[in-house]
């Protein structure tokens, strides 16, 4: 006889934690005989193709609840949700500024970087004043027309990025809007 074996702890389904098969192994000891459920050929056979519990006295697919996050784990898991969302920019200023900008930790290098140059030597890296080429979050090639613009998204961008790291360190799953005007 082959049976599936769970645990009649807690409310149906129960889990399978088991598979026993009398017929082909002696087994020392078995669970008790209302923790097994006799199974048919097909149900045997198929044990293996998913994941199975008991309820009402017969096999049943089964997918295990969500594991609950901590508080700590679903702020990490919503900071990490804000920084792969991006920031959104709208510049009324500059329109073909407006779009998505990556804001990932590499980003954010990247940013300061160029901030540092433009604080350093009043211009962009390329060596001028004028014309950045800078990417979005999706490839796409933005220019920035001045340093001050460039400045502009590096300051929105420190700033959401910052404000939610503070929410993560105070336990929230709230992020800031992930949005700024430029």
């Amino acid at each position: 006889m082959q049976y599936a074996f769970f645990n009649l702890v807690g409310a149906a389904p129960w889990p399978v934690l088991g598979w026993y098969d009398t017929d082909v192994l002696e087994y020392a000891t078995l669970p008790p005989a209302s923790q097994l459920l006799p199974l048919t050929a097909a149900q045997w056979s198929a044990r293996l193709t998913g994941q199975w519990a008991v309820s009402g006295g017969a096999l049943v697919a089964y997918t295990p609840p969500a594991p609950t996050l901590t508080p700590a784990q679903a702020a990490a898991a919503a900071y990490a949700a804000f920084i792969a969302a991006g920031l959104t920019v709208t510049s009324t200023a500059t329109p073909a500024l407006n779009g998505v900008y990556a804001i990932d930790p590499g980003t954010q290098s990247e940013m300061q970087v160029e901030a540092n140059f433009i604080a350093q030597f009043a211009e962009f890296t390329n060596g001028t004043t004028s014309n950045l080429v800078w990417p979005l979050a999706n490839g796409t090639l933005v220019t920035f027309p001045t340093t001050a613009s460039f400045l502009a998204l590096v300051k929105a961008a420190g700033q959401q990025v910052a404000a939610a790291k503070v929410a993560v360190m105070q336990g929230s799953t709230v992020m800031p809007s992930g949005t700024a005007s430029l």
